[in-house]
């Protein structure tokens, strides 16, 4: 049983939740891969339609996933809806009222047939943002930190295993 874990990621934070996720359904028995969307083929050797399912992210940034994301859930829909696919969002930080999105999950589930959706905190390292993501920061008074928890994404990811049937 093979599953692909698609990830878009602007800093690192959602690749290694991805990488987590990958090593949780390999512990499941699932021969997992890891990869950026916009490194996945359309068609052939590493395509979408050569997995059993698909586990796709998005670091969230203003409740938004980034565009890649976004672009390979409606262009690869007919391979993402033809097997099991859950969809989970990176990037939550601070205060609660921001674990919401992304505002497309709509699309998103339409195009996938997505059967879960999950919001996982992430990583927010001041150092590494540009001059609008700290004006965002600073607007919404939000704190650095890694405010992952590596529990529920392997278990998340675990979860996902199981629904397929997997053995650990």
């Amino acid at each position: 049983m093979r599953v692909l874990v698609a990830v878009a990621s602007r800093h690192g934070s959602t690749l290694e939740l991805a990488q987590a996720m990958g090593q949780a359904l390999r512990s499941h028995g699932v021969e997992a891969e890891i990869h950026q969307v916009d490194e996945i083929p359309p068609v052939g050797t590493g395509s979408a339609d050569e997995f059993d399912g698909i586990l796709l992210g998005s670091a969230l940034y203003e409740h938004r996933w980034l565009t890649a994301a976004s672009r390979f859930a409606e262009e690869r829909s007919p391979a993402l809806r033809g097997r099991p696919v859950w969809l989970f969002s990176s990037g939550a930080v601070g205060n609660p009222a921001m674990h919401e999105g992304p505002d497309e999950l709509p699309d998103l589930q339409r195009w996938t047939g997505a059967g879960e959706h999950q919001i996982f905190p992430g990583r927010l390292d001041e150092n590494d943002l540009d001059a609008d993501e700290r004006r965002v920061v600073d607007e919404l008074g939000v704190d650095g930190g890694d405010y992952r928890d590596w529990a529920a994404v392997r278990a998340w990811a675990g979860r996902f295993a199981d629904t397929l049937g997997a053995r650990p």
